[in-house]
């Protein structure tokens, strides 16, 4: 191996340490399996929380283009040190009161999940683009997929052993899975500082910066698949998240188990995410990526009926089976768009 080439694959190695890192603690959001019944003490109605839900989501939408034209102007790494910082804030409104400052309920959470909208707009392309830009740029692109999930199986692995007793804590200390979060979320910005524009050859989006909105939509409308595969891919981002994130509370306590199991409950679920991001051969060998999108989100709006029907423990099993198939189609998705 030549010195350039050895120079080039020590930088995609310290890269790629650097990414999983970054990932792995942006995505630990210890609340995540309780802050449904964290809103609820703290005096939130069902009906204020599921609201403040949906305006997370339709701002986390609306965000996708203008976040995504910045990471285009101002760079990727801008664009994911950006989204770091913003998480830091979001979940500095939350502890507040213990700072200093003093805003209802109701208040603090509505502007912490719009940071966290914005968070997540600015990375949730860059992040992906980086990672493929610099496996490309090596020539190595055929190996992104994996890496991507062994980026996502590492980062649900790392919640499976944070989620399985924050139930038991959050019952000793209603705020601890936010103190904690806040923790994990300066790390990530720490993490963020340390990854590098990639200099080993010319930014593919410093062409892509050039384009225009009107470009954008002609690229889209003479590669009509590649829309639908867009479509599909918001599908199953919608599906997940209010299955695995806003939905699973109120289930599994209105079916009589009690708060301290929603962590362990939340930990095998992503358990078996985990596994399926790491077994994307058992998928890949049997059918052609693009059409297991497909295959794959069809069975996923499948399980979804069936949580109308199921009760007691089969409401689990049917919540493992859903993450399951989330692991499968995530990578798979990212990689055919």
């Amino acid at each position: 191996m030549s010195a350039i080439a050895e120079d080039a694959s020590n930088d995609l190695s310290a890269l790629t340490r650097n990414y999983l890192a970054f990932q792995i603690f942006f995505a630990l959001l210890f609340w995540l399996p309780v802050f449904y019944q964290i809103q609820r003490l703290l005096g939130l109605s069902e009906s204020e929380i599921f609201r403040i839900q949906s305006f997370y989501y339709l701002l986390f939408c609306v965000l996708e283009l203008p976040t995504g034209w910045l990471a285009d102007r101002y760079g990727l790494v801008r664009s994911l040190r950006w989204g770091a910082v913003s998480l830091v804030l979001a979940h500095l409104v939350v502890v507040g009161g213990a700072l200093g400052l003093r805003l209802p309920a109701g208040w603090s959470f509505l502007i912490h999940f719009s940071l966290i909208a914005l968070a997540r707009s600015l990375i949730s392309g860059a992040s992906n683009a980086y990672l493929y830009e610099a496996y490309s740029s090596a020539g190595r692109q055929i190996e992104y997929v994996h890496v991507e999930g062994k980026a996502r199986a590492y980062g649900l692995i790392v919640k499976i052993v944070s989620w399985s007793g924050v139930g038991f804590l959050t019952e000793r200390f209603l705020l601890a899975s936010y103190w904690l979060s806040l923790g994990s979320a300066m790390v990530s910005v720490y993490f963020a500082y340390r990854l590098r524009e990639i200099r080993w050859k010319k930014r593919i989006s410093q062409t892509a910066s050039a384009s225009s909105f009107v470009t954008a939509l002609r690229l889209l409308l003479n590669h009509k698949r590649l829309l639908s595969l867009m479509i599909q891919g918001m599908g199953v981002f919608v599906l997940a998240r209010i299955i695995q994130v806003n939905l699973f509370q109120p289930l599994l306590l209105q079916g009589g188990f009690g708060v301290s199991s929603l962590g362990w409950v939340m930990a095998l679920m992503t358990a078996g995410e985990a596994w399926a991001s790491l077994r994307l051969k058992v998928i890949l060998q049997r059918m052609n990526p693009v059409v297991s999108v497909s295959v794959l989100t069809a069975s996923l709006a499948l399980v979804v009926g069936l949580f109308a029907v199921l009760r007691g423990a089969w409401t689990i099993v049917a919540l493992v089976v859903f993450s399951l198939l989330v692991g499968f189609i995530g990578p798979i998705q990212r990689q055919v768009i």
